[in-house]
């Protein structure tokens, strides 16, 4: 009879504790802000007046009012000043998102380019287990990051 009750105690602690692991995919969901040192550490690169006050002082402005959210039907908006709307995949392994916008400030990508057609934008995220974070790795410093290379962002809801 012990053998059976520890046998059920072993078994029910190890359903719980497989209960508690999160996939990738479910830490992404949500709002993400960015990290107020990521902030700080970015420079604006290739901004006119990068490394002024001023510069600094807008830059820190216009990331504070930055948000990113991922939601479950694998959509997401990026809020720089105008929100740009697009899909989302996750590759659980790695813990990469990749990021496809379709829309900016509610346009059609596609179309913003007059008679040729553009190209959607791709923005890709890396989710750090250990930290809680979301790095946007942004290679190309395109306008979806405001010109950054990359900056941190940390759960806000």
């Amino acid at each position: 009879m012990k053998l059976w009750m520890r046998l059920a105690a072993t078994v029910t602690v190890i359903a719980t504790l497989a209960g508690c692991s999160r996939s990738r995919e479910s830490q992404l969901l949500g709002t993400w802000k960015p990290r107020a040192s990521s902030v700080a550490a970015n420079t604006m690169q290739g901004a006119p007046g990068a490394g002024s006050a001023e510069a600094a002082a807008g830059g820190a402005v216009a990331m504070a009012m930055m948000s990113l959210d991922f939601r479950e039907d694998k959509t997401f908006t990026l809020t720089v000043g105008a929100p740009m709307e697009g899909t989302w995949t996750m590759d659980e392994e790695s813990g990469v998102a990749n990021m496809t916008v379709t829309k900016i400030a509610g346009k059609d990508i596609t179309t913003m380019g007059g008679a040729t057609p553009t190209a959607p934008m791709k923005i890709v995220c890396q989710l750090d287990d250990a930290t809680s974070t979301l790095t946007l790795n942004n290679p190309d410093k395109n306008a979806a990051a405001g010109g950054l290379s990359a900056l941190n962002f940390e759960k806000a809801s």
